[in-house]
């Protein structure tokens, strides 16, 4: 009776361990959309001139596309960038190590990420400019430092 009722227990814990992380994961793939959504918004122009001198005209989002690309970013994220830097991460860290690792491991995740693809559109696209390139590469950067700690700290 015992060992069921510890059995039993375990579950429970088990089961609000999961939720928790789960929960971690929602909130964090919640605020990279926001944050993300944010910087595209307040640099608008950049993109859009960017796209324009390239294809010749104004760009029209296709929502679909926007959808499937940020699932990948999201993939990217909880099972790359977030379980890389875990590799890192000791109990007894602080929030400063925690910041530092997070810029240090999952930061490069979203510098390969987002270098790859800003320096194969300059490879392909005569017109596509270094600035957007650096500049893109830079917030990808950011932003997955940024996401991963904050998904530290939850």
């Amino acid at each position: 009776m015992q060992i069921k009722k510890l059995h039993n227990n375990l579950n429970y814990f088990y089961i609000i361990e999961l939720m928790n992380i789960y929960i971690k994961y929602l909130i964090t793939a919640i605020l990279l959309l926001i944050i993300d959504i944010i910087w595209i918004s307040s640099n608008f122009n950049m993109y859009n001139k960017t796209v324009k001198d390239i294809q010749g005209f104004e760009p029209k989002i296709n929502i679909k596309y926007a959808i499937i690309a940020y699932i990948f970013v999201i993939i990217s994220l909880f099972y790359v960038a977030i379980p890389f830097t875990m590799n890192y991460i000791n109990k007894n860290d602080e929030p400063g190590d925690k910041l530092y690792k997070s810029i240090l491991y999952g930061g490069r995740v979203g510098l390969s990420i987002y270098g790859i693809y800003n320096f194969t559109c300059m490879s392909f696209f005569e017109k596509y400019p270094l600035t957007t390139a650096i500049i893109d590469t830079l917030w990808g950067t950011f932003l997955y430092s940024f996401v991963v700690f904050i998904y530290l700290m939850l």
